[in-house]
């Protein structure tokens, strides 16, 4: 697995022009620029999560909810953090432009990149259900 998550590094740097561990203009997290590593380590992600956008970016997205299916627009959205160890968190979220009770819609799904490519899913927060309480 370490193997192909450097093939693909590799290729991303080739394709973009990149050097090792230099930064990719178009992807940032958080405000800043993602390094060929990081958005290798989304993209092992993305590949059971393709709905998601590529890491750094966002897209707008839109759904029926309620009975009368009102239109509810929303976010998602792909951010890679980088700890001292090497390893990454990719956070994908979900972010539905409302909120019911006071509780926000919004699902939030973490998962770490170990350095050898290794994919666990940390923690996973749902509430797509509270479109259901639209009226």
């Amino acid at each position: 697995m370490k193997q192909q998550l450097a093939a693909l590094c590799l290729a991303m740097m080739m394709l973009t022009g990149c050097s090792p561990g230099g930064e990719l203009p178009a992807a940032e997290s958080a405000g800043r620029h993602l390094t060929a590593e990081e958005v290798g380590a989304a993209e092992l992600v993305l590949k059971d999560r393709p709905e998601f956008p590529p890491a750094g970016r966002s897209q707008a997205i839109q759904a029926q909810a309620g009975p009368h299916d009102n239109r509810v627009d929303g976010e998602l959205k792909t951010t890679v953090e980088t700890a001292a160890d090497g390893t990454h968190t990719v956070t994908l979220t979900k972010a539905w432009k409302l909120a019911v009770n006071g509780t926000e819609a919004q699902s939030v799904w973490r998962y770490s990149v170990s350095r050898d490519g290794k994919v666990e899913l940390v923690s996973s927060e749902e509430k797509d259900h509270l479109l259901d309480a639209v009226k």
